[in-house]
């Protein structure tokens, strides 16, 4: 598949090494793949491993503590999405995966300071800024998805599965995850940050709403929020 992207590249771009391309237009160009299939024989495969644990190390090695550039930020945060991303997509599909990232103290020190927008708390934005509890979470989810917040039309679209590039439909919509539980439509999103962990989720047919709050990240010791989500609305299902 590297091949094949690459060469797909040098057949639209050329070898020139100053160009530059845009997000949609990187994003294109790996999906013009079947990702889809590759994972799906990937979890296939992942089914004879009770437990997989991708580690990530000497990623800093070669760094000096101030010589880091902006771009290697940028590489190493991409890096941590796109495995929460994959771990995620793993644990939905039943697999016990995890990934770790092994990074020096202070490359982690200038990593946050490099995101200020992340680190602050003194306004309001969508990682850490918001505090919460269930009868609030619980009073947002149904102003929300009665269409009180955003018209009904636009909640519409925000719940749908967008369509990628590569006319692949994705199984996410604008900002919420699109799944299944026993056969009936679920959306949900979660989060973590400092040793807090959240996941909600929402079955627009039987109007059902779960949020599970947590502050112990520890997968031996207690099951994940999302886990434990799915298996409260399994509970109010009959399931």
């Amino acid at each position: 598949m590297s091949n094949s992207i690459s060469e797909e590249y040098r057949s639209k771009y050329g070898d020139n090494s100053d160009t530059k391309l845009m997000a949609q237009e990187v994003t294109a160009l790996i999906h013009s793949h079947n990702i889809r299939e590759i994972r799906q024989h990937l979890s296939k495969y992942l089914r004879n491993k009770n437990e997989v644990w991708i580690l990530f190390d000497n990623l800093d090695k070669g760094w000096t503590t101030q010589g880091l550039m902006d771009g290697d930020i940028t590489i190493l945060r991409c890096l941590l999405d796109a495995a929460k991303k994959i771990q995620r997509e793993m644990n939905r599909e039943g697999h016990d995966f995890y990934v770790v990232v092994f990074i020096r103290n202070d490359v982690y020190q200038l990593l946050m300071q490099e995101s200020a927008d992340w680190m602050n708390l003194t306004h309001l934005n969508g990682a850490e800024g918001l505090f919460s509890n269930i009868d609030d979470l619980a009073k947002w989810a149904d102003a929300y998805f009665g269409g009180r917040i955003i018209s009904k039309e636009s909640l519409h679209s925000v719940l749908s599965p967008v369509t990628l590039n590569s006319d692949e439909v994705a199984d996410f919509g604008l900002g919420w995850y699109l799944e299944e539980i026993e056969g009936e439509k679920v959306v949900s999103h979660g989060g973590g940050i400092f040793g807090f962990v959240c996941h909600t989720l929402y079955l627009p047919e039987s109007q059902i709403y779960v949020a599970v709050l947590n502050n112990l990240i520890d997968p031996t010791r207690v099951p994940s929020t999302k886990i434990l989500a799915e298996y409260a609305a399994c509970g109010h299902l009959g399931k």
